[in-house]
C-alpha cells in the first residue's frame, strides 16, 4: 500500500535573496505545492521582490551545495518538496532558495542554457553617484554653490578603487553562480537516474544495461534519441558539446571572480600599508568637516582645494603628535578650533617680531 504523503505538513522555505539577507517563510505544503504558489508565499513575505521578475534556484535535496535552476512546472515542484529532507528532531521539511533577476523556463524541457540570463538579484536599491577622485559629477542639477559642498562627501582615491573591487566581485560572484546553476541544470536534464544491472553490457542501439546487443535490441530501427532518455553521453555528441560548453564557462567565470578576488586584496593591502600616515587618516575627516573651506565648485563639479588641506593638516598634525595619536571622527568639530588657535598663536609670533 502506498502511504500518501499529508498536505498540510510544514515545509520550511529558506531564501537568500541578496549578499547577507536571508528569510525563513513557513509554509503548509498545500499552499506551495505550485510554482505560482510558491513565488507568491516568497513574494508576501519579501516585499522588495514583488515588482521584480524573479527565477528561483534550489539545493537539491539529495546533492547538498548543489544548485539547480527550478522550472515552472508544478510536478517539479512537487517533486522537489516530496524530496525535500526533514531536519533531525523537526516534524517539517527545509527547503533552500536562491533568487535571481529575470524568470525560471516554463519547462526543463525547454533549453535550459537560456533559463538564468538575467543577474543575480542581490543589487538592491540603486546607488549613489560615487565620488571618483575627490569630485561629483552633479550633471544638470542647478543647485546653488553652497548646497553642492554640503552634499558632497570626500572619498580618497583608493576608497573609491576599494568600492569599484567591491562591486566588481560582488557581480563576478553573481555570475559564477549562474553559471553553476545553468551547468547544474542541464546536467541534470541529460543524466536522468536509471536503475541499470551495472554488470551487463550496454547496447549501442537503445543505450540499456539489458543483456541484449544491437541486432537483438527490442527497439532495433528506432535508436535512443537523446541522453535525457539514457543519461549516457558517449552516445550523444551534441548534447555533450552543449554540456561541456557549460562546463568551460562555469570555469572561465570562477578565473575570473578569482582575478577579480585577488585585485580586491591587493587593493586594500595598499589601503592598508598607505592608511598609517596621519595624512591618509585624517585628510576625509578635514575635508568633510568644513566643507566651505576645503572644497570648491567649478562648473556645477566639487574639488577638493588641496592646498588649505595640506596646510591645516600640517597644524592638526603638530597638535596631535605630542599626544602620539590620531583623531577620532567623534573630533572633527574641534578641527575648527584648533587650527584657529593656531593661526591666532602664529599671528601673535608675527607681530612680537
Amino acid at each position: 500500500m502506498i502511504m500518501m504523503e499529508r498536505q498540510d505538513i510544514e515545509v520550511v522555505i529558506q531564501v537568500e535573496y541578496g549578499p547577507g539577507k536571508t528569510r525563513r517563510l513557513y509554509e503548509n505544503r498545500s499552499a506551495i505545492c505550485q510554482y505560482n504558489k510558491l513565488v507568491a508565499a516568497i513574494r508576501s513575505k519579501i516585499p522588495s521582490l514583488t515588482f521584480v521578475d524573479i527565477g528561483l534556484l534550489y539545493e537539491n535535496p539529495d546533492k547538498p551545495d548543489h544548485w539547480v535552476v527550478l522550472s515552472q512546472d508544478d510536478r517539479e515542484v512537487e517533486d522537489i518538496i516530496h524530496r525535500a529532507k526533514q531536519p533531525e528532531g523537526t516534524e517539517y521539511k527545509l527547503l533552500c532558495f536562491k533568487t535571481f533577476e529575470g524568470k525560471s523556463p516554463a519547462t526543463h524541457n525547454q533549453n535550459v542554457i537560456s533559463a538564468c540570463k538575467g543577474k543575480a538579484l542581490e543589487r538592491g536599491p540603486g546607488m549613489e553617484p560615487r565620488q571618483l577622485f575627490g569630485t561629483i559629477d552633479v550633471g544638470e542639477r542647478n543647485d546653488p554653490d553652497g548646497d553642492l559642498q554640503e552634499n558632497f562627501v570626500y572619498s580618497s582615491p583608493l576608497d573609491t578603487e576599494v568600492k569599484t573591487h567591491e562591486e566588481e566581485v560582488q557581480k563576478a560572484e553573481e555570475d559564477y553562480l549562474i553559471s553553476v546553476a545553468e551547468y547544474n541544470s542541464l546536467y541534470d536534464v541529460l543524466h536522468p537516474e536509471v536503475d541499470e544491472d551495472p554488470s551487463l553490457a550496454v547496447c549501442s542501439n537503445c543505450h540499456t544495461r539489458a543483456g541484449h546487443h544491437k541486432g537483438q535490441c527490442p527497439s532495433k530501427g528506432d535508436p535512443c534519441p537523446s541522453m535525457k532518455i539514457c543519461g549516457k553521453d558517449k552516445f550523444h555528441n551534441d548534447e555533450l558539446k552543449e554540456l561541456n560548453k557549460l562546463k568551460d564557462q562555469k570555469g572561465k567565470k570562477d578565473q575570473y571572480l578569482k582575478r577579480r578576488r585577488q585585485m580586491l586584496k591587493t587593493t586594500m593591502e595598499r589601503v592598508e600599508s598607505l592608511q598609517n600616515t596621519f595624512k591618509q587618516k585624517v585628510q576625509g575627516l578635514l575635508i568633510n568637516s568644513n566643507k566651505k573651506k576645503y572644497t570648491k565648485v567649478i562648473h556645477d563639479k566639487v574639488f577638493v582645494s588641496w592646498p588649505a588641506v595640506n596646510m591645516d593638516l600640517a597644524i592638526l598634525e603638530g597638535h596631535y603628535k605630542p599626544q602620539k595619536r590620531t583623531p577620532q571622527e567623534h573630533e572633527a568639530a574641534d578641527f575648527d578650533y584648533i587650527i584657529s588657535e593656531a593661526e591666532k598663536l602664529k599671528d601673535k609670533c608675527k607681530r612680537k617680531d
